[in-house]
């Protein structure tokens, strides 16, 4: 009998140590994953102020990758899509730079920024994310971009069907 409460023992310690050790190497991991996103992220920034715009946005196109998987790193997403907007706008792409000032704005809140950026000097920045009948403008930029996508890849009937639906939704503007 003292054998068996003996054994249970080391079983109930063994137990709480592998949990003990996976919250450690959980927190480990977490803590090297935030620290690999602020250095992605205040490198993207230094191209940025830097007037790379090209490089900021191939290190913000690959972090918001990243973010999407990631849960409770609001802020950081919310500045990733502030910058990455500023990078497209800079380049020209007015839709894509709309698209991720409204996801930023979603999660930030409007007139939020990162560090360094002003509002003021982005225009697009200020571009309503809503339609009057409350659509997201982002979903609309998205439609478009598959549309655009499959017609680029050849698929014409099904580039004709998503940008049909898209206008559809726009003939109440």
């Amino acid at each position: 009998m003292s054998e068996l409460k003996g054994s249970r023992i080391y079983k109930t310690i063994a137990i709480v140590l592998c949990l003990f050790l996976a919250f450690e190497i959980h927190y480990v991991l977490a803590y090297q994953t935030t620290e690999e996103l602020k250095t992605q992220f205040v490198s993207a920034k230094d191209s940025y102020f830097e007037a790379d715009y090209e490089t900021a946005k191939a290190t913000l196109e690959n972090l918001v990758t990243t973010l999407t998987g990631l849960e409770g790193m609001d802020t950081v997403k919310g500045e990733t899509f502030i910058l990455l907007g500023a990078a497209y706008e800079k380049l020209g792409y007015n839709n894509l730079a709309i698209k991720y000032y409204c996801l930023a704005k979603e999660i930030l809140g409007e007139g939020k920024s990162t560090e360094g950026i002003d509002l003021n000097t982005l225009p697009l920045y200020w571009t309503k994310c809503m339609t009057a009948d409350g659509m997201a403008i982002s979903a609309l930029i998205i439609q478009y971009e598959e549309g655009h996508q499959a017609y680029c890849s050849g698929d014409y009937d099904g580039s004709k069907t998503i940008l049909e639906k898209l206008v559809s939704q726009l003939d109440p503007l």
